[in-house]
């Protein structure tokens, strides 16, 4: 019995099914189209949730996101209008909420995972270099990324722990490939750096919790994961 709320695969099945069958290509549309109206509908839903929930009730109803971050095309430019909604929403949820999505993306198999950790940073990659400011929309997949280093840093230190771990919990992964290029070549970090310790103080004067910042706040030195030495 798998523990990450989904039939991974069959979902992976469906997936490959519609995306690389031609036969389908109206279906693959249908889907698609389905896809970026639930990810629009989910930010909306996201957005009137309280950021200091504690306790998320039922865990299934965050399989929505779980599927749609499965989706192979996250890492398509002409899909990009999709993935990016996708983000924001699940960028939104309380904290509760995306530590379920961190233990489920905790019970994928390496290569699933592992894909999943390089879709993101594409999306990342393309919207730096594509964009002169840095938007919501790279800031909440920057928030996403992060989610995925925290799992990574798990298997990574059982990796390391236990030389008989389980191997669908291992990964490829190292601390490089969650450094992004993109942004380290094409961000005025000194600029994000002015950003990070004003925003730090101002949560310090107001007693506010380091981890809920507003868009104008964001900081990728709040992400050290993604800056490397020389920056």
């Amino acid at each position: 019995k798998e523990n990450h709320a989904i039939e991974l695969k069959t979902v992976q099945k469906v997936y490959d099914l519609l995306l690389n069958n031609k036969t389908y290509d109206s279906a693959k549309n249908a889907m698609m189209n389905a896809s970026y109206l639930l990810a629009s509908q989910l930010q909306m839903w996201c957005k009137r949730l309280s950021k200091t929930m504690t306790q998320w009730d039922d865990p299934y109803e965050l399989r929505g996101f779980f599927i749609l971050m499965l989706n192979p095309v996250i890492r398509d430019p002409e899909y990009f209008h999709f993935t990016q909604h996708l983000f924001l929403a699940a960028s939104l949820l309380p904290e509760c909420a995306k530590t379920i999505l961190q233990n489920w993306l905790h019970l994928l198999p390496s290569d699933v995972f592992d894909s999943m950790v390089h879709s993101v940073q594409q999306y990342i990659t393309c919207a730096v270099y594509k964009g002169s400011n840095i938007d919501p929309y790279i800031s909440s997949a920057t928030i996403i990324l992060k989610l995925f280093f925290s799992v990574f840093e798990r298997r990574y230190a059982a990796n390391d722990n236990d030389s008989k771990g389980d191997k669908a919990l291992s990964t490829t992964l190292t601390y490089r490939d969650f450094e992004n290029d993109a942004i380290n070549d094409e961000v005025d970090l000194e600029e994000d750096f002015k950003t990070w310790y004003l925003s730090r103080s101002d949560d310090m004067r107001r007693n506010r919790s380091h981890s809920n910042f507003d868009d104008s706040d964001f900081s990728f030195c709040r992400f050290p994961f993604v800056l490397d030495a020389a920056s």
